[in-house]
């Protein structure tokens, strides 16, 4: 069993022992004091005269019925889950790859408040307004890493993108085909077709040739797979802010030509452009696959019942009566 409102919890565990030896309490305190009360008003040799035909176990029976009854209603507050319920879904979205370079020339600031951190605020405003779709995110840049497969959970996914940074690199340089085999493996992995890509880059390839890259996207293509290539940076590019001497530069040419294989499309990500509006008309008019039915499992909500018992205790208790009708003494006595 577990709680639906947790923060309730507290008073159950808390406030249940309290109920318990209040009840107590005043059954005891009621019983003692009751003649000593009467006392108040009469005098105490008139008690039994006047008290004739009161049960007393029902009335303790009464304050021990309202006792429960408090309980139980404040463990239907709490919402008490046990049982499990199967829920059908059938969904309907795309399955999305970004695929992200993270090498240190993604640290350049001819884009603010860098290449880096304008691909990762793109990806994270994508994702918000997604509406059904499973994303994957994969990091490169002499070597590939895949952060998370196919989600439609998209905080979770969000939180795990937050987190990236060119200080995660472990192999230096920027390998564009080892990234293409990581996407190649993730989509033959989850048996997923007509998935789409977003592959935010500089387009610097250091590690292999153009061929190696246009091939291993022939591979991508078997699986359905449509390339977008966003070009991060400008043409002419800034020095590195770890190394002066070497100047980066956004390499438009081999990122349009990776987008045209699969029948993609460029689009520049730098202040003149509105990349967004772009790639929310890509998602927007992509055919949308329909998801496999599953039945995820959830704990039946069950606070009706401590509810329901509580009620019928209460109305159980306006019927035990705590006096009986008795022919009454005629004398009082002394």
């Amino acid at each position: 069993m577990i709680w639906g409102n947790s923060y309730w919890n507290y008073l159950i565990f808390i406030g249940t022992p309290i109920v318990l030896i209040f009840g107590v309490v005043t059954i005891i305190l009621s019983n003692v004091t009751r003649k000593k009360r009467f006392s108040r008003f009469a005098e105490s040799r008139f008690y039994n005269f006047y008290s004739q035909g009161f049960i007393t176990f029902f009335w303790n029976l009464r304050t021990v019925v309202w006792i429960f009854a408090l309980i139980l209603l404040l463990v239907g507050i709490a919402n008490p889950k046990w049982g499990k319920k199967e829920t059908d879904y059938a969904r309907s979205g795309i399955d999305i790859v970004f695929m992200l370079d993270i090498s240190k020339s993604m640290d350049v600031q001819d884009v603010k408040p860098s290449r880096l951190q304008r691909s990762l605020s793109l990806i994270s405003i994508l994702s918000d307004k997604l509406n059904g779709d499973r994303i994957s995110l994969i990091t490169f840049a002499g070597e590939a890493n895949t952060v998370f497969s196919f989600t439609d959970n998209i905080k979770i996914a969000k939180s795990l993108s937050y987190v990236v940074n060119t200080d995660d690199v472990n192999v230096m340089g920027t390998n564009i085909p080892v990234a293409l085999k990581e996407a190649t493996r993730l989509i033959e992995r989850a048996a997923k077709k007509n998935v789409v890509i977003f592959f935010f880059s500089d387009g610097e390839n250091l590690e292999q040739s153009e061929k190696h890259i246009l091939s291993n996207i022939e591979e991508l293509k078997k699986f359905g797979a449509k390339i977008y290539t966003i070009g991060v940076g400008t043409p002419k590019g800034e020095l590195l802010s770890d190394d002066k001497s070497v100047r980066s530069r956004l390499n438009e040419a081999l990122l349009q030509k990776m987008a045209s294989v699969t029948g993609g499309d460029y689009i520049a990500l730098n202040s003149d452009t509105n990349a967004v509006k772009e790639l929310e008309k890509i998602i927007r008019d992509y055919d949308k696959n329909r998801y496999s039915s599953f039945n995820p499992l959830f704990y039946k909500e069950q606070y009706w019942l401590p509810v329901l018992i509580a009620i019928l205790l209460l109305l159980i208790e306006t019927f035990i009566p705590y006096y009986k009708k008795t022919t009454k003494k005629r004398y009082i006595e002394s």
